[in-house]
């Protein structure tokens, strides 16, 4: 049993060394696959997902660009206008009530600016977020004016957390109003106005060099581990298989808290807010778990020596922490738009 022991605990060093490889390998075929749209005022070609072209009474036009690049939407807005162009998301009317709305133009001097804003009622006004308690999450802006043309480009996360934004979810239809003026002055009455929608998910989402791989990883190895811990646990015959499993146990507790903590760091990175969507929750407490499930099973000491009182809470925790790491594991896909 020794024998079997010392390779086990070889293999589960090989599969962590496997995750970090295989995790640098896909991170940089995303890479070379996704590209991040630049934030210049330029639209290149094939920079975003097929456009959503828009046009009002004066026949001119209003279009809209966007790309999904792992937590962020870049979205690019193009109207014949020398003023400002602006785009509300999921507004709860006709008009734009409860609209997060985002402006932007190219001033005399060639600045760009970019506000973010909310409008509480139907005919406005629309102050800016910070205005009202809330921050700005445009990450990067940037944009040009020429020949009649105003591009503004911009990035957000598609949950930002601040109660003044409306999220983008993936799979759904989002709706929007789209605008603009004649002029700089972006709270002056529109020129031009209309209504549309567009789903992330129709266009090519794509996925960029992030730390989800390494920690998607890390997690789904971490719950192979535990389960073939709780495989072993069945056996009767002798003490080798319970130090087996105590060795599993303690490789899917390395896995799933170095998974926990990439995880930690990689909403950190996103600028996203800790604890605003259900996968997070279930995260936090796993590590947690994890390592309770390790410390009452390291307290028997001895196969079926310990109380049976403590062996039942150490395998009805083992079988809680399995539940919750499915159940985590799903919220997973989902956050990450794989399902």
């Amino acid at each position: 049993m020794k024998n079997i022991s010392w390779r086990l605990s070889k293999v589960g060093l090989f599969c962590f060394s496997v995750v970090l490889v295989v995790s640098a390998i896909w991170g940089s075929q995303s890479n070379s696959i996704s590209k991040k749209p630049d934030i210049d005022g330029i639209i290149g070609k094939d920079e975003y997902d097929p456009a959503k072209i828009y046009k009002g009474s004066t026949g001119k036009k209003f279009t809209i660009y966007y790309k999904v690049v792992g937590l962020d939407i870049f979205i690019a807005l193009e109207a014949e206008t020398s003023g400002w162009v602006a785009i509300g998301i999921e507004p709860t009317d006709n008009l734009h009530k409860n609209a997060d709305m985002i402006f932007g133009w190219v001033d005399d001097q060639g600045r760009v600016k970019v506000v973010d804003a909310f409008s509480p009622e139907s005919q406005g006004p629309h102050p800016e977020d910070k205005e009202l308690g809330g921050i700005t999450d445009i990450k990067l802006f940037g944009g040009s004016e020429m020949n009649g043309i105003t591009i503004i480009e911009f990035v957000r996360p598609l949950i930002t957390g601040d109660r003044f934004d409306n999220n983008i979810q993936r799979r759904t239809d989002t709706s929007i109003i789209w605008a603009y003026g004649e002029d700089d002055d972006w709270k002056a009455q529109h020129q031009e106005q209309g209504h549309g929608s567009f789903n992330v998910q129709t266009g090519a989402t794509t996925i960029p060099v992030t730390l989800w791989p390494l920690h998607a990883l890390l997690m789904i190895s971490g719950f192979s581990f535990i389960v073939a811990g709780a495989i072993v646990a069945r056996k009767k015959d002798g003490t080798g298989w319970m130090k087996i499993h105590r060795l599993l146990v303690r490789i899917s507790t390395l896995l799933i808290s170095t998974g926990a903590i990439f995880g930690v760091y990689m909403i950190e990175t996103s600028k996203l807010k800790h604890l605003s969507f259900p996968h997070s929750y279930s995260g936090i407490v796993l590590p947690v778990l994890t390592i309770t499930v390790l410390i009452s099973g390291e307290m028997l000491l001895k196969p079926n020596k310990g109380p049976k009182s403590k062996r039942k809470i150490h395998r009805v925790l083992a079988w809680i922490l399995i539940s919750l790491m499915s159940i985590t594991m799903i919220e997973g896909f989902f956050a990450a738009g794989i399902w």
